[in-house]
């Protein structure tokens, strides 16, 4: 009779290894982006785990004056980062931007993984985001740099 308890228990394991049961992997990526003031657009590049050379472009930029008297913006966004062979990786990002000094404004981001498309289908996990924002105020313009790390299943 135990020959038989065990079958019911290796049929569910085989089952959900075929199913594609999303496993929390390692994730980091370095890059930059530039930043249009006018428009509040960022467009950029990332070489990132999972994804290799990657575009990436944060929409649905909101911003917080809420701590501006202590020199902090809140920004939130979306972020799609799009690999080479055109997967994406969505995330929603929450961000906090020291603006004491205004030409080397330093930030830090934590993305939520929310899905994707391709082999993103359905992701999940986070990463931190630390970075730079290097402003030209009279070009309205700025070069963001940044460094993720944190884990993302799929």
């Amino acid at each position: 009779m135990r020959k038989f308890t065990a079958l019911p228990a290796l049929v569910l394991a085989l089952s959900l290894m075929n199913m594609g049961v999303a496993s929390d992997r390692p994730y980091k990526d370095t890059g930059s982006a530039d930043l249009d003031l006018a428009t509040l657009s960022i467009v950029g590049t990332r070489i990132a785990t999972h994804l290799g050379q990657s575009t990436w472009e944060a929409s649905e930029i909101m911003i917080d004056l809420s701590q501006l008297g202590d020199g902090i913006v809140g920004v939130s966004y979306v972020d799609t980062i799009t690999a080479a062979n055109g997967d994406t990786l969505i995330t929603d990002a929450v961000a906090e931007l020291n603006i004491n000094d205004i030409d080397n404004v330093l930030f830090s981001a934590v993305e939520t993984v929310t899905g994707g498309t391709g082999r993103f289908t359905g992701a999940s996990g986070s990463f931190d985001v630390t970075g730079t924002v290097l402003l030209d105020a009279q070009a309205g313009a700025g070069l963001i740099l940044i460094a993720s790390s944190g884990s993302i299943g799929y």
